[in-house]
């Protein structure tokens, strides 16, 4: 412009506190050169030198008021990466007072060639009524003007009035507020609505005087950085600028606010699109290196005037409060905010230096261009470690895209067992994790949980991440899960179904184990006659030492590291030194390599055809019947195998027990081995029982319980409580065992 022009004065309104601009990045420049299409702004780098009133402001001394004009330039003069810079010139000569108000207002052509840029201190409001009206001073705080000529400031001055009592801060903010309007910066709309969840928060340059410091937020400092721009700018911001236009394309939108948002930090800026009253719905942000998403909305109606948010605000008839903006035209409801992709937000990467581009369409359609380089980010765990309780049933772990989301990504994952076994502990789990372009969003992975009553202490399994594809691996790739352990032992329950056989002054009495341990193997057996007791760690227990021909009550308690439990019911049983020979029990004998020998009870009472013992363990050198008796035995005695042919059997005597060693007997059989010829007795003693590698769950089949038990103890070494599962009997649960119960999965004994 040739002509020098005042810009409109826009007040601060009290309490509500709404503050106003006279109109660069905030949500634009406050005044446009009409030649150019420029923002009009302080020539050269922006260097301002201010001049103070010699007034007081209110209840605040000269000197107070002074060191808050000081504070407020000092927060848009210390920004790295912009030139602007605030000096203080020399005070002014006079308090300024509505009876010398026309040396500093209005900015006309006498006013404004004096090189002067006064700070006024309203200190009774009396000059804000002057200039707008009686009254005025209850509402507003302050106000700035300028006056530009040839498309650039030539002077400002600000306004302030001391008659509201407001605090220390809210005066402040009100200072600095009205120095961005001086250097020509416009209100911003970033709130609530872009996630900002205090007030407190809010830009600088919001409407409101709602900031809690008097400090910049992320778009105040972009705002005076793109207006009076540091050669050191493109070190610290890139960019993505546009146009927004309608969903054909082509149509601009004009005064809608636009709004970048980082993925990371949340933090968020903006522009009013067509700023620059090019007519086209150009839009322009800086933003330091970092993901975003695009987003824009309606400015809202109650921002127009001296509150106004972009040059199409001004009126509530401006095209910000038209459609599409408002669908339903003035008076109406606002557009739905839209998001560059919609439902699935188009993320782009920017990094110092470069340049992003997109035409947004009003419908959420657009693709990013320009030069920014692609970041695809890396994909790991949330956390290196997790817990799980055993009874949870599911642990759902979360797997996090990080530090950028350009293109489409994947990952695998996979399960293994530490402590914990898959198939025991949890069920082993693998796949594929997949991202979308620009999808960062966290994926999770759940793996089942099973739970048991077994005493194991806490356990643990890891997930790892492999094979990425279009991005990297993070820095934490294996999770380690730990499951808790909710079972406590206590003492065992009480042995069942006592059988009491009498001997020559002594009994034993025969037992079923506790259905319970207690979570704690048992340690032992104690049956109990009388006063007497006898001690073991399996059924039979013999009691000696007890009276021919006295009838004795007997009952066994088990034990284990806890304690003994409780006592089972009792049986009656008379020794007598004529008893007869009887068979009290039976077992299945082998050694387990250096691991030591142990012993599988037989159930004597089941007839071959019927749910008889299974001997799960392989033949080796033969199998070991043990016929216990109730008196000593001896030789000559036989062992006949039914069917005939099944196998060959040879006889030993010891004690009080008879030793029956089986060769030849073939896996998957059900067998009856009677003694004959016991002490020269006649009576038969037959034991039926079954070989099936693998029953390690005395099923009389093979299935996948025995393959899981198998391969949840693979690794440990063999003893009382796990020799089941050593089918080799080497000492030790190894892949042989496994391989082994896999082999005979789905038999069943005939």
């Amino acid at each position: 412009m040739s002509a020098a022009t005042n810009c409109a004065a826009r007040g601060l309104i009290a309490l509500a506190v709404a503050f106003a601009a006279t109109g660069a990045q905030a949500a634009g420049p406050k005044v446009v050169c009409a030649t150019t299409n420029a923002p009009i702004k302080f020539p050269g780098t922006g260097t301002i030198n201010l001049n103070y009133d010699l007034g007081t402001l209110g209840t605040r001394s000269k000197a107070q008021a002074d060191a808050f004009v000081t504070n407020a330039v000092a927060v848009w003069t210390n920004v790295g990466t912009s030139t602007v810079v605030f000096g203080r010139g020399p005070d002014l000569t006079e308090d300024v007072t509505t009876a010398n108000l026309a040396t500093y207002y209005p900015n006309n052509a006498a006013n404004t060639s004096d090189g002067l840029n006064p700070v006024v201190y309203d200190t009774d409001g009396s000059i804000i009524d002057a200039i707008f009206g009686v009254g005025t001073k209850n509402n507003m705080l302050g106000f700035a003007t300028t006056r530009f000529a040839n498309c650039l400031f030539t002077e400002g001055t600000i306004f302030v009035s001391g008659f509201k009592p407001v605090s220390d801060t809210t005066l402040g903010v009100v200072f600095a507020h009205e120095v961005g309007h001086l250097i020509g910066l416009d209100h911003s709309q970033l709130d609530n609505s872009q996630g900002i969840a205090s007030t407190a928060n809010y830009p600088l340059m919001y409407p409101i005087a709602n900031r809690g410091t008097v400090s910049l937020h992320e778009d105040d400092v972009a705002s005076v950085s793109m207006l009076y721009p540091d050669p050191a700018l493109s070190s610290v911001y890139g960019q993505i600028s546009g146009t927004f236009v309608l969903a054909d394309g082509v149509t601009p939108v004009r005064g809608a606010n636009l709004w970048a948002a980082e993925t990371t930090t949340g933090k968020v800026y903006s522009y009013v699109s067509d700023y620059l009253k090019q007519g086209t719905g150009y839009f322009r942000l800086l933003l330091p290196g970092g993901t975003y998403s695009l987003h824009a909305e309606a400015v809202q109606s109650t921002y127009v005037g001296a509150s106004s948010v972009g040059p199409y605000a001004t009126q509530n008839t401006d095209l910000s409060f038209q459609p599409p903006l408002y669908p339903g035209g003035i008076g109406g409801a606002p557009m739905a905010p839209v998001t560059l992709g919609n439902a699935t937000p188009t993320m782009f990467t920017i990094a110092a230096g470069c340049a992003a581009t997109v035409t947004f369409g009003i419908n959420g359609t657009g693709a990013i261009g320009g030069n920014c380089p692609s970041f695809p980010g890396s994909v790991q765990f949330a956390a290196a470690t997790a817990s799980v309780g055993e009874a949870a049933g599911s642990i759902v772990v979360s797997v996090s895209r990080i530090n950028g989301s350009d293109g489409p990504a994947s990952v695998n994952f996979s399960t293994a067992g530490m402590s914990a076994s898959a198939g025991a502990d949890f069920i082993a789990q693998s796949g594929t994790l997949n991202w979308a372009a620009g999808d960062s969003a966290t994926k999770t992975i759940a793996v089942p949980i099973i739970g048991d009553a077994l005493i194991e202490g806490d356990e643990t399994f890891s997930i790892t991440l492999s094979s990425p594809t279009g991005a990297s691996l993070g820095a934490t790739t294996v999770m380690t899960i730990t499951i808790v352990d909710d079972d406590f032992a206590t003492v065992p329950g009480a042995p069942t179904n006592l059988v009491a056989t009498p001997g020559d002054a002594q009994a034993f009495i025969a037992f079923t184990p506790p259905a319970s341990n207690g979570g704690s193997p048992i340690t032992g057996y104690t049956a109990t006659c009388g006063a007497l007791t006898g001690v073991g760690t399996a059924s039979p227990i013999n009691v000696n030492n007890l009276i021919n021909d006295t009838a004795y009550d007997c009952s066994v308690t088990a034990g284990n590291a806890l304690g003994n439990g409780t006592p089972s019911g009792s049986v009656s049983v008379t020794p007598s030194a004529s008893a007869p020979l009887t068979l009290i029990g039976a077992i299945s004998r082998k050694t387990h390599g250096v691991a030591g020998t142990f012993d599988l009870a037989v159930d004597i009472t089941q007839p071959i055809g019927g749910p008889i013992s299974v001997e799960p363990r392989a033949i080796g050198g033969g199998h070991t019947l043990i016929y216990q008796f109730n008196a000593p035995v001896g030789l000559p005695a036989t062992a006949d195998i039914v069917p005939p042919g099944a196998g060959m059997a040879s006889v030993a005597a010891a004690g009080n027990g008879m030793t029956v060693t089986l060769t030849g007997v073939a896996d998957n059989q059900r067998l009856t081995v009677s003694l004959t010829g016991v002490n020269g007795n006649m009576t038969v003693f037959p034991v039926s029982l079954g070989f099936l590698i693998g029953d390690v769950n005395a099923s009389r089949s093979v299935n996948a319980t025995d393959i899981i038990g198998v391969k949840a103890r693979s690794g440990q070494v063999t003893d009382a409580s796990n020799f089941r599962f050593d089918l080799n009997t080497s000492g030790g649960i190894n892949a042989t065992d496994i391989a082994a119960v896999k082999a005979r999965s789905g038999l069943v004994l005939p």
